[in-house]
């Protein structure tokens, strides 16, 4: 009799801890696997372009495959751009301008350079970076 009460103690603890180490189905489980290794939220980016030559925030964080709005505004008296090379966006601003640009953030982390692409601009520091992190 004690043989088949252990042998029963034995099969109960291996499917306890099989059940606990798979764990079991929940709402949860839907965000997990491939695509969970992209957000795909909406975020809103407000950014101040100015004649310092930089941008207010200088740095955008967001996470793999955000669709990413961006509200430009040119507070100065000169014309100002904001590009993202490596993503295909281009905008400018004219002063005193807003503008609207949206884009999808790469599903890869990494970051990438924001520049001012109004010639000299670049070069007097009117830089920043996108930055994608999980």
């Amino acid at each position: 009799m004690q043989w088949r009460l252990w042998s029963a103690l034995v099969v109960l603890c291996v499917v306890s801890i099989t059940v606990f180490a798979c764990g079991g189905a929940d709402a949860d489980d839907e965000n997990e696997g491939p695509s969970a290794l992209t957000s795909e939220a909406d975020v809103t980016v407000d950014v101040v372009l100015r004649d310092t030559m930089s941008f207010e925030p200088a740095s955008i964080t967001v996470a793999p495959g955000d669709v990413v709005h961006v509200n430009l505004d040119n507070r100065g008296a000169l014309p100002h751009n904001f590009s993202i090379t490596s993503l295909n966006v281009d905008v400018d601003v004219p002063p005193g301008g807003t503008a609207t640009v949206t884009f999808t953030a790469p599903s890869s982390p990494g970051e990438h350079r924001i520049v001012c692409a109004v010639p000299g601009h670049e070069g007097a520091g009117m830089v920043g970076a996108l930055v994608v992190e999980r």
